[in-house]
């Protein structure tokens, strides 16, 4: 992803992405399999709204003034853009399609964090390891 590509995402959302989203695509286009069943969008599927079509189809009643930035077939990660945080952040929000509300993160780096360390753990509690 290049910046070109993050400042067409901003002026065709209407809004900055928040650092910790920016930051993310500037080193990767979206991250396939980051979780065990959760795959990030690439800056294309961002742009053209795949994820967003999801979530609109899927929980219209969380679709409002929301940004997806990764999903599943049973689960949806997305920004709320109703709630701004200090220094343009957004709260991130991990979905379940079933369930509704899994947790809440501060900011993306954040939960990259979380779920990565989540996904060490589960590795490990089966007798595996992992490079993340």
């Amino acid at each position: 992803t290049t910046p070109d590509d993050i400042a067409y995402l901003n002026a065709l959302e209407g809004f900055n992405l928040p650092p910790s989203v920016q930051a993310f695509y500037a080193h990767h286009d979206g991250w396939e399999g980051f979780t065990r069943e959760c795959t990030i969008a690439t800056c294309y599927s961002l742009g053209v709204g795949h994820v967003q079509s999801t979530l609109k189809e899927s929980a219209p009643e969380v679709a409002e003034n929301t940004l997806a930035v990764a999903d599943s077939i049973h689960r949806v990660v997305f920004l709320d853009l109703a709630s701004p945080l200090p220094a343009g952040e957004y709260t991130v929000v991990d979905y379940l399609y079933e369930d509704g509300i899994v947790d809440r993160y501060p900011d993306f780096v954040t939960y990259l964090e979380c779920s990565a360390q989540a996904r060490r753990e589960h590795l490990a509690a089966v007798g595996l390891t992992s490079t993340a």
